[in-house]
């Protein structure tokens, strides 16, 4: 069920248009019918060829570009009507440049007003306005030389039926001239190809602490369109996008924050009882406290939806020179809204940080690829278009961190994918590919930059690599190897890249390993790497013997002890809190695993939790949870700790 909208100068002929198309007429305010012009969103549909087609009209005078931007971010596809009489024109152009900002391609030209000119005169429109988008969109890969154009007069009915005939075929075969596959209107499009898929862009390559496992994809909603009806209470409308939604399901409104149960909804005028992806859709909810508004966005329960005051656009090629003086006060268009924020020029060209109150947050549907129109303030001029990058940067020193590694991201655009892993390779130093089956293929090791190194599923920068190389070989070569599990707290990687880590060294003869122990390649077996002197295994039986209680080595003068503790800490067999205090290797996972039991990533511990969980004093439970934190389990905040990762199994 996709939606199609208008685009074009103004007294252009659009409501007419889509009053010939579908019968409604979508200027629905008393001052659009008083003024004969089009100043907010309309929207009507019609029903062709077995399928039904909604259509929102937007207004084509400049003051109102905003609510153009609005209506064009609901829809999959654009008709760019264009008057015989006139040609061209500048809000022409503006349109044109905001659905290739939104990546919405245009279907059809229709030239109206066609009985009203010399019979050669729509085509010489048309083959100008061909032209003039091929010059606008040079270097996306847009063909416009075969784009489909139809001579449309609204009043005589001249091309109706053929344009109203065309859509659905034009829909249906997913034809999108941005990716070079126009094709004219004389020539049926096959029958065979699905939709266009009304799915937001996939978050690609999240660092792995932030990867979540595939799912099916998420509702959402941009609102456009909010009122009250007496006796119903709010209805609001949108293009639904993502994934279906039914009566009953929860959706979450953004950037307000509370939860939504649906109580009734309509697709298209009738009631239904789950809406699909692609349809107009008007809903109301049950005990709604917040007053929703066009702008606001309702988002599944089970999807990625970020609301932020901070974020990083990756500049559109024709606006990757626009570089405004720091603080510029600018709108902003996004979804269905448009908010004031100040720009900041990135230390790396062709990327742009956009910043707002607290009060005018902004939602956006995944943390990256959602389209931006950067607008004068006031004006209806577009300075700038991008896709959101990076969300964050509105704290100097993660600041700091996100301009380091933009320049790394910076030779992989125009692909935002490739951009992505550049960049969180040069941040992180370790990601993991992306298991979302929707994602393109180029989110797979295609991805990768050329001197990046793969170890399963995961990518490794190569400066870090080799450093998490030298380290493991240098664990192995100590006495008695290295177990695994100690290791992989001196690694402080994500869960699963220390193993994928140890796995292809492993194949690549660099290490052995044995019985849970990571040795040398030269090594033979588990037994001729572990064997310890005579007192440095008496020494080890020992302090394992003593489980719980530990050794402190100032309660203990005997010669040399220190230095004795020090070469079992390093074959394995001791674990050192402070220098001073020492536990077994088993007795130290014990503890962890019983702090950590049932814990989930993120979740704080308090000291007195930790005391109860292990039975240990406070001279002994607070050096065993600093050994924790250099670890990477454990995160200091305040007063309590923040759980990292999960305890050895």
């Amino acid at each position: 069920m996709p939606v199609i909208g208008t685009a074009g100068h103004v007294d252009h002929g659009k409501t007419a248009l889509i009053a010939a198309l579908t019968g409604m007429d979508t200027d629905r305010l008393p001052e659009e019918k008083a003024r004969g012009m089009t100043t907010d969103l309309g929207f009507a549909h019609f029903s062709e060829g077995g399928m039904t087609v909604g259509v929102i009209d937007v207004p084509g005078h400049e003051r109102y570009i905003r609510n153009m931007v609005a209506g064009a971010s609901g829809i999959d596809g654009a008709i760019l009507v264009v008057a015989a009489d006139d040609g061209w024109m500048e809000q022409t152009g503006r349109h044109a440049a905001v659905l290739r900002a939104l990546d919405v391609p245009i279907l059809v030209v229709a030239i109206t007003k066609s009985a009203i000119v010399p019979p050669d005169r729509p085509q010489a429109v048309a083959e100008d306005v061909r032209s003039r988008l091929a010059a606008l969109r040079a270097g996306t890969g847009a063909r416009m030389d075969a784009l489909p154009w139809i001579a449309v007069d609204s009043i005589a009915g001249t091309g109706i039926g053929e344009l109203r005939e065309l859509l659905p075929r034009l829909l249906v075969a997913g034809l999108e001239p941005d990716e070079g596959g126009a094709r004219s209107a004389a020539t049926p499009p096959p029958a065979a190809k699905a939709p266009r898929a009304a799915t937001p862009p996939p978050a690609a390559n999240a660092p792995a602490a932030n990867a979540p496992a595939a799912a099916a994809p998420s509702p959402f909603i941009f609102v456009d369109r909010a009122f009250k009806l007496t006796g119903t209470g709010q209805v609001v409308a949108g293009s639904l996008r993502g994934g279906p939604l039914s009566v009953g399901d929860e959706v979450l409104l953004l950037p307000a924050g509370e939860m939504l149960r649906v109580r009734s909804l309509q697709r298209y005028g009738e009631p239904a009882a789950k809406a699909e992806p692609g349809c107009r859709v008007a809903l109301t909810f049950l005990k709604s406290r917040a007053l929703i508004k066009r702008g606001d966005c309702l988002a599944g329960r089970s999807g990625t939806f970020i609301v932020t005051t901070s974020f990083y656009l990756a500049l559109d090629a024709p606006s990757s020179a626009f570089r405004p003086r720091p603080g510029l006060i600018v709108e902003i268009a996004s979804g269905t809204t448009h908010i004031e924020a100040q720009a900041f020029p990135s230390k790396t060209a062709g990327f742009l940080r956009l910043s707002m109150d607290e009060a005018r947050a902004a939602a956006f549907v995944t943390k990256t690829g959602q389209p931006v129109v950067i607008l004068r303030k006031g004006g209806a001029d577009i300075l700038a278009s991008g896709k959101v990058f990076i969300v964050g940067g509105g704290v100097a020193t993660e600041r700091l961190g996100i301009e380091s590694a933009l320049p790394a991201a910076r030779t992989a655009l125009p692909s935002l994918t490739k951009a992505l892993v550049s960049f969180e390779l040069a941040r992180s130093g370790c990601l993991r590919l992306a298991a979302d089956q929707a994602a393109p293929a180029e989110t797979e090791a295609e991805a990768a930059p050329a001197d990046a190194e793969i170890a399963d599923e995961w990518l490794f920068a190569h400066e870090r690599w080799e450093v998490l190389r030298r380290q493991v070989e240098e664990a192995a070569a100590e006495p008695g190897g290295c177990p695994v599990a100690v290791l992989a707290g001196r690694l402080r990687l994500p869960a699963g890249a220390d193993k994928a880590l140890i796995l292809r060294l492993e194949d690549e003869k660099r290490i052995v390993v044995t019985n849970g122990r990571i040795l040398p390649a030269g090594a033979s077996t588990a037994a001729d790497a572990t064997l310890l002197p005579k007192n440095l295994a008496l020494l080890a039986e020992s302090l394992e013997r003593s489980g719980a209680s530990g050794l402190d080595v100032a309660l203990d003068q005997r010669p040399g002890l220190k230095k004795d503790l020090a070469l079992l800490c390093r074959a394995g067999r001791a674990a050192s809190l402070d220098g001073r205090l020492f536990l077994s290797t088993a007795a130290y996972a014990g503890f962890v695993k019983a702090i950590l039991r049932d814990r989930n990533i993120d979740s704080p511990l308090s000291l007195g939790e930790a005391k109860t969980a292990t039975g240990l004093s406070r001279k002994w439970i607070i050096p065993l949870l600093n050994r924790m934190e250099d670890e990477g389990y454990l995160r200091r905040r305040g007063e309590e700790r923040i759980v990292l990762r999960e305890g050895p199994h």
